[in-house]
């Protein structure tokens, strides 16, 4: 990923409000990208949730058959199925739990520099300048991470639609013909 760098050769005569209005802007398309991270989670959440309610649906049909008749190819299938979509859960929950995204903001201890702080060298609205910039190079490497991890994660979460939306229907049709 190549970071975005503001050219800093006469970086003094950049209008501060012009400086103001590039962050502003920025700052609501990161919150885009985070609003579109949070949807892909909960879009997961949800698969997660229905998955695991078919999960525990067939665990119970197969127990269920399992005490009441002898062992038969109904309980086969279903064991593997269960194997498939523990796995599917386990998948999404990737995409749910451990999620690296760059947030809004930065902690004080990252922002505030000595060097710039008390450059004898600067004026404070050269330091404020200063710092909108970097804010600026820093709210754009933010916006090029999430979009390539929202990105990444979109295709995972498609993929795993894709499969699941032609697994159920594999799965219905040899259950119904081992069952007739």
């Amino acid at each position: 990923m190549k970071h975005f760098k503001i050219p800093k050769n006469n970086w003094k005569s950049i209008p501060l409000d012009s400086a103001k209005f590039i962050l502003e802007e920025g700052k609501d398309y990161l919150d885009y990208t985070l609003k579109e991270s949070d949807k892909i989670t909960n879009r997961a959440y949800s698969l997660v949730i229905l998955l695991s309610t078919v999960l525990a649906a067939i665990v119970g049909y197969t127990f269920t058959k399992l005490t009441s008749e002898s062992f038969s190819n109904i309980f086969v299938m279903n064991l593997y199925f269960s194997f498939v979509l523990s796995g599917f859960i386990i998948f999404l929950a990737t995409l749910v739990f451990p999620r690296s995204i760059m947030q809004k903001g930065r902690i004080p201890s990252k922002l505030a520099q000595e060097s710039l702080l008390l450059n004898p060298k600067l004026n404070s609205g050269e330091i404020y300048l200063s710092y909108v910039v970097r804010e600026i190079e820093n709210t754009q490497d933010k916006i090029d991470f999430n979009l390539i991890k929202n990105a990444d994660r979109r295709t995972k979460l498609e993929v795993s639609l894709y499969i699941i939306s032609a697994l159920l229907p594999i799965y219905l049709s040899i259950a119904f013909y081992i069952v007739s």
